[in-house]
């Protein structure tokens, strides 16, 4: 096993050395401070904010690398997808009021489409998330279809007009 001290190649290619890689680190904090490189960051002279998560427990570091890498949990992007798979649903169920009878084969078809597709994320859900609190009941489709219909075309039924009633 060598026994070099540590050492690294600076921005011109001089090589550091440190008598252990502790004092080498020091060192280049210090250098990055006197050049005032820690200056202009955000939060200076402020304590960090404490991201911890009293909730994460034993998973408290793996939360905080998936946060660092900008990515969640995975319960928590199936969420994301479910809330999107709502979303669709609402915009069927108001498209179907601005529609009229033939376009309810294209719709029954995406809204079909959209309930699996969230019922799909919703399983991944409740089987991934650490407590009942955040799962996700399924859509029963014959509950949405008879939404459907009963969007379909309301807003293209003519409306009486109040001025003709006695």
């Amino acid at each position: 096993m060598s026994t070099r001290p540590p050492s690294r190649r600076d921005a011109e290619g001089r090589r550091q050395v440190g008598t252990n890689w502790e004092s080498l680190t020091e060192r280049l904090i210090r250098e990055a401070q006197e050049r005032g490189d820690f200056d202009d960051l955000p939060l200076h002279g402020k304590p960090l904010p404490d991201r911890s998560n009293p909730h994460a427990g034993e998973m408290a570091l793996a939360y905080e690398m998936l946060h660092a890498a900008g990515v969640a949990p995975p319960w928590i992007e199936a969420d994301k997808d479910a809330r999107a798979r709502l979303a669709e649903r609402d915009r069927l169920l108001a498209l179907a009021r601005r529609s009229a009878l033939p376009m309810r084969s294209t719709l029954l078809r995406n809204l079909t489409n959209a309930v699996a597709a969230y019922n799909a994320d919703a399983a991944r859900i409740n089987a991934a998330a650490p407590s009942e609190r955040q799962h996700r009941r399924p859509l029963v489709l014959a509950d949405e279809v008879a939404a459907l219909e009963a969007n379909l075309g309301a807003d293209l039924v003519p409306q009486p007009d109040p001025s003709t009633e006695a």
